[in-house]
């Protein structure tokens, strides 16, 4: 499935920063893992930065970002519904203790998928670069705009929340 040599991968995840004499680190961290992969086959290994699904986005995998993004909305719809159908049938428990026992049980599930994120974003971004040198893409670079939006975002998140708390 693999299917670049180790220049084109560094060819295709250098950055400005990055030159002839000294590597940033994020592109050693990706290199290291292409020799580990190349050498061994192991696919996972750990990047805690794909614990936020924003890095998908900041890598331009945009596609894996969305996958991941559906994911956590489509767990929140399960959990939402999960929660009506046992009030449904059980009406004499707590609604309280049900949404807090299924809200466990989808933290759970979003962590375990999380951790899965972390353990194998650098195969996935392997395997994406591969991809896309294979249709004549050589460079790729990040896309930091995606940071100043989460960023954006966050701040707006914070802000609505506090107005809301402050005027209940």
């Amino acid at each position: 499935m693999i299917n670049i040599t180790k220049n084109q991968f560094l060819q295709f995840i250098r950055t400005k920063k990055d030159t002839d004499e000294k590597l940033t680190k994020a592109t050693q961290h990706y290199l290291d893992y292409y020799d580990k992969y190349i050498s061994t086959g192991k696919k996972g290994n750990w990047n805690f930065a794909a614990f936020l699904p924003a890095w998908f986005w900041y890598r331009r995998m945009y596609t894996q970002g969305l996958l991941i993004f559906i994911f956590t909305r489509l767990t929140e719809k399960i959990e939402a519904g999960i929660t009506d159908k046992i009030m449904h049938y059980y009406p004499h428990l707590v609604h309280a203790d049900v949404e807090k026992n299924v809200a466990w049980t989808s933290i759970a599930i979003w962590l375990i998928f999380a951790i899965l994120c972390v353990r194998y974003a650098d195969y996935i971004y392997l395997v994406f670069a591969s991809k896309q040198i294979s249709r004549g893409t050589t460079t790729s670079g990040v896309n930091r705009g995606i940071i100043i939006f989460f960023m954006v975002i966050i701040v707006l998140s914070l802000a609505c929340l506090t107005c809301l708390t402050l005027h209940q």
